[in-house]
C-alpha cells in the first residue's frame, strides 16, 4: 500500500497500480516524518480519525476493535496464565488498551521502534493511550523489538508474545525473520503463545511463502488466521498464530464464557472465531508447498 495526498484533501491508498482507497480528510492533523517512518494523521466526516504509518493506512477510530480485539484476545485464550504479556510495535496504545481488560494479566510491556509516534498518538487517540498508561501493569519501552527479545533477562518470561507491527512486507521485514522467531521463541514460556499480523491472501500472498517457513523452524504449530478488518485493502486480513503445545492452539478455547469475562467485546465470537480458522481451498493450495 502506499498512501498519498491529492490536492491537500483526498488520500490514495494505493495497493495495485489499478486498485486502492480514496480517503477524504477533514482535517490534517499531523503530518511528519520520523527517522522510522512517516506519519500522517487526519480527521474524516463519517470514517473516523485515521492514522497511516509509512504510507500504509495503519488503524481508524470506528474500526479499531476489529483489529485490536482479535491482536489481543485470541492469544491471551490460548496461555494457560496470562501473568507476563509483550506487544512488539503497538505505538497506538490500541492493543495494549484491550491486552489490559484482562484482570489476570500482572505485566505487559510494550516496545515500540518510533517515540514520536507513542508522542502523537498520546495526543490524538487519548482513550487509547490513557488506558494502557493509566494502568500500574502497563510498562512502555522505547526499542527495537528485535532487540528486546535477545535479552538475557527476557528468557523464558512471556505467556503471549503479540507483534503488531507495519505491514512486514515493507519496513518491519526483519520481523519475519528465521533468528527473529528464534530469539521470540526463547523469550517465551514453553506454552506460550505469539500472534502477528500478516497480509492478505490475494494482494499481498507472497508474503506467506517467506513468513510460514521461517516460523515453523521454531513453532510446530501455526495457524493462518483470515479476520474481517474494514478499511484493510481486501476487507480481510491474516493474522498468524504459534506455539509449541498442539492443545494451546485451539480456536474452541475461545468460549462464550471467555468472550463474556472480557466485557464489552465487540466483534468476536466463539463461532467467528472458528471461522476465521478456516482456510479456503484456494489459499491452502497456494501455502501448501511451505507447510
Amino acid at each position: 500500500m502506499n498512501a498519498e495526498k491529492i490536492d491537500g484533501t483526498y488520500i490514495f491508498d494505493e495497493s495495485l497500480s489499478s486498485y486502492g482507497n480514496f480517503f477524504k480528510a477533514g482535517k490534517i492533523l499531523v503530518d511528519i516524518t520520523t527517522a522510522y517512518q512517516k506519519i500522517l494523521i487526519m480527521d474524516t466526516s463519517d470514517a473516523g480519525r485515521i492514522m497511516f504509518l509509512d504510507n500504509d493506512f495503519n488503524v481508524s477510530t470506528i474500526m479499531e476493535s476489529f483489529y485490536h480485539e482479535p491482536m489481543a484476545h485470541i492469544p491471551l485464550a490460548m496461555v494457560n496464565q496470562k501473568e507476563n504479556i509483550l506487544i512488539i510495535g503497538g505505538g497506538d496504545f490500541g492493543v495494549a488498551s484491550h491486552v489490559l481488560k484482562h484482570k489476570d494479566v500482572r505485566h505487559l510491556v510494550m516496545c515500540e521502534i518510533d517515540e514520536q509516534v507513542v508522542q502523537v498518538c498520546r495526543r490524538y487517540f487519548p482513550d487509547w493511550a490513557g488506558k494502557a498508561e493509566g494502568d500500574p501493569r502497563f510498562s512502555l519501552v522505547i526499542g527495537d523489538g528485535i532487540e528486546f527479545v535477545k535479552k538475557p533477562g527476557n528468557k523464558a518470561k512471556f505467556d503471549a508474545v503479540i507483534i503488531d507491527s507495519t505491514d512486514p512486507f515493507s519496513s518491519a521485514r526483519g520481523l519475519i525473520a528465521e533468528s527473529f522467531y528464534a530469539d521470540v521463541k526463547a523469550s517465551m514460556k514453553p506454552d506460550g503463545v505469539l500472534i502477528q499480523i500478516g497480509a492478505d491472501t490475494v494482494i499481498y500472498k507472497k508474503l506467506w511463502l517467506e513468513m510460514i517457513p521461517n516460523i515453523r523452524k521454531h513453532f510446530p504449530f501455526f495457524y493462518p488466521l483470515l479476520v474481517p478488518i474494514p478499511f484493510y485493502v481486501t476487507g480481510a486480513w491474516g493474522l498468524v498464530i504459534a506455539g509449541s503445545e498442539e492443545s494451546s492452539i485451539d480456536p474452541a478455547r475461545v468460549t462464550g464464557e471467555y468472550i463474556n469475562s472480557i466485557g464489552n467485546v465487540k466483534t468476536i465470537t466463539p463461532d467467528m472465531v472458528k471461522g476465521w480458522f478456516s482456510l479456503p481451498p484456494y489459499f491452502k493450495e497456494y501455502i501448501s508447498g511451505v507447510v
